[in-house]
């Protein structure tokens, strides 16, 4: 079963595309409906559907762009999250 935890402090920045920090930051008002935002797009990455082939033509070059963006110091751990995590990520 595919369940998810979400925690006020949890270490997932970015869901889909949306970097959830700096909403948050721009936007305080609004932090209850990225809650709602952030919890809905987690949830729905749980769905295992297969990607299309145009999904993964590129997903080899996004991954490394995430590790190569990261800090020097956090470059392993991204990668380690990342091949860990794929079917989550991969989305």
């Amino acid at each position: 079963t595919n369940t998810t935890v979400l925690e006020e402090d949890d270490d997932i920045d970015e869901v889909q595309g949306f970097h959830f920090k700096k909403l948050k930051h721009l936007f305080p008002d609004l932090n209850d409906q990225l809650k709602e935002l952030r919890k809905h797009l987690i949830e729905s990455t749980n769905d295992m559907a297969p990607l299309k082939v145009w999904e993964l033509q590129d997903l080899s070059f996004q991954a490394a762009s995430r590790i190569v963006s990261t800090s020097v110091h956090d470059a392993l751990k991204s990668m380690r999250e990342l091949s860990q995590n794929f079917p989550t990520k991969a989305r």
